[in-house]
Formats: structure tokens, C-alpha cells, sequence
């Protein structure tokens, strides 16, 4: 290629930028015309066809939930109260602020409401008056707990706080 053609061929693209660019800024002022008075031909992306969304539901009711939509099985917050007087059976038959015997009944107490649940999942259902009456016995064995594991009964100490020695003199 020579000098001559390599320069027509530079005037040539840039005339035609320039011509497109142009013709851009016209169509941006709003004019909507060109030289020769037709509208612009605008291109549009096309829209896109919402996809259709899939949603799989189970056709049977979750274990915590019964077919009405009432409270099912699932005793969380039972078991998890359950789990914390076991802990602090075990805390007091360690540091010996419970004896063997105290211990004994707060783990029959235990038994006794660990049954109360049993029995109430049986039908598939615990109501709110089985979770009452659980949640009730519960209270109280913690209180039954704290009683036992304060009233100055020690394993060991069967002279009370001052040791066997102090009461001869």
C-alpha cells in the first residue's frame, strides 16, 4: 500500500465516524430525524421471558409439627432444662454439697419427669398442657435442687462446718 491510499482510507473512517457520531447526538437531542427525514431505527434489547419457578413442598408435615399445624414432638427446650439439673446434680455430688441419698431422689425426680415426656410424645403430640405440666415439674425440681445442695448437709462432714475435732474442745 502507498502513502496516497493509506491516507484515503484514514479520511474515509473518520468521515464516517464522525457521520455516526453525529447521527448519535441527534438522537439523543430528540430530533429523530436524520438528513434524510426518516425517524432512526432503534434497537432494543429483548425482554426477557420470566422463568417459571419451581417450588417442591413436602407433602407430609415436618416431626415438630402435627398435620394442624400444633406443636409436634420436638422438646428442645425440655430437653435442654433436663440436661442443665442433670449438670447440676452431678456439680453437687462432686463438690459434696449433695449426699448419696439427696442425690438418689433428685435422680428419681429426674426419672419421674423424663417418664412425664416419654409418655406425652406417645400419641405423636405434645399439647401446650403436657409441655405445662412438664415445664411445671421441672420448676420444681430445680427448686427441689437447690433446696438439697443448700441446706448445709455435706458428704464427709458429719459434724457439721467445724470438723470433728473442734467439738472437744
Amino acid at each position: 500500500m502507498n502513502r496516497t491510499m493509506l491516507k484515503a482510507t484514514l479520511i474515509a473512517l473518520s468521515t464516517t465516524m464522525i457521520a455516526s457520531a453525529a447521527m448519535a447526538q441527534e438522537t439523543r437531542r430528540g430530533n429523530g430525524t436524520r438528513t434524510g427525514g426518516t425517524p432512526p431505527v432503534v434497537r432494543t434489547a429483548p425482554t426477557p421471558q420470566p422463568t417459571p419457578k419451581v417450588v417442591i413442598a413436602p407433602v407430609t408435615p415436618t416431626p415438630s409439627v402435627d398435620a394442624y399445624g400444633r406443636g409436634g414432638t420436638s422438646t428442645r427446650r425440655i430437653d435442654h432444662t433436663q440436661a442443665n439439673q442433670d449438670a447440676m446434680i452431678a456439680r453437687g455430688q462432686r463438690n459434696g454439697s449433695l449426699t448419696s441419698s439427696e442425690t438418689a431422689q433428685l435422680r428419681a425426680e429426674q426419672a419421674r419427669i423424663a417418664d412425664l415426656e416419654r409418655r406425652a410424645k406417645a400419641d405423636g403430640v405434645v399439647t401446650r398442657e403436657e409441655r405445662g405440666t412438664i415445664r411445671r415439674a421441672q420448676q420444681q425440681a430445680e427448686s427441689h435442687i437447690w433446696q438439697e445442695s443448700h441446706d448445709r448437709e455435706q458428704t464427709g462432714q458429719r459434724h457439721g462446718n467445724r470438723g470433728w475435732y473442734r467439738g472437744w474442745w
